[in-house]
């Protein structure tokens, strides 16, 4: 897949360049392994665990978005 190179200046450096690793200590915490152990996941059920904890944060921005309207009404 092409990879995008960004200067050190632009506002998606760190996540560009460090996100993999970032996404992979997610998935260590979430399957409650070494990170180590993470890289070596099956490329399924990394990929699986990584739409499940994107999907999860959605849904808990979600409901804080509810209840703080709630909140103002």
């Amino acid at each position: 897949f092409p990879v995008t190179i960004f200067a050190r200046g632009s506002s998606n450096w760190f996540g560009e360049s460090y996100g993999w690793i970032y996404s992979t200590a997610q998935v260590a915490e979430h399957e409650r392994i070494t990170l180590d152990e993470a890289f070596n996941l099956p490329t399924l059920q990394y990929l699986g665990d990584l739409s499940y904890i994107k999907a999860k944060a959605r849904h808990e921005a979600e409901m804080i978005k509810d209840m703080q309207r709630k909140a103002r009404q």
